[in-house]
């Protein structure tokens, strides 16, 4: 089950050798719910991150049944109309949670880079230094 969400994983930016792991994760969550998945977690470090936002959410089959079942029993005369629209908001759930793990990656990137930078040109800055309180902008070695 979790093959499938390999090329998912990766693109989500999860470092290779991990990518397995979790995409077997988010194809948990997708299949069954996010608090399984959560309790297979475990140690990734770097994925933990990003695999921790995308199996935030509740778009897993149990879900999916709640959202039928209380729409339908305060309108059933559109029941066709929701069961076609949930499937969709189902899709759409997922693919927000793994474009957020998208931006966490991005963000995990960025922040590894400047620390890098930083310790490499031997610069350790203080928090007055890293920020001109007159403008409230950052200033970048």
């Amino acid at each position: 089950m979790g093959y499938i969400f390999i090329p998912l994983a990766w693109v989500m930016g999860v470092e290779w050798e991990q990518c397995q792991d979790v995409a077997k994760l988010v194809g948990l969550k997708t299949m069954v719910n996010e608090f399984v998945a959560y309790q297979e977690l475990g140690v990734l470090k770097r994925a933990e991150a990003i695999a921790t936002y995308a199996l935030c959410g509740f778009s897993n089959p149990g879900s999916l049944g709640i959202l039928i079942g209380s729409l339908t029993s305060l309108c059933p005369s559109q029941r066709p109309i929701i069961t076609e629209v949930a499937f969709r908001a189902f899709i759409a759930g997922s693919a927000v949670c793994f474009m957020t793990a998208c931006i966490a990656a991005v963000e995990l990137n960025t922040t590894s880079a400047l620390a890098n930078y930083t310790t490499e040109a031997g610069i350790l800055l203080t928090e007055d230094q890293y920020t001109n309180n007159e403008t409230n902008t950052t200033i970048l070695p």
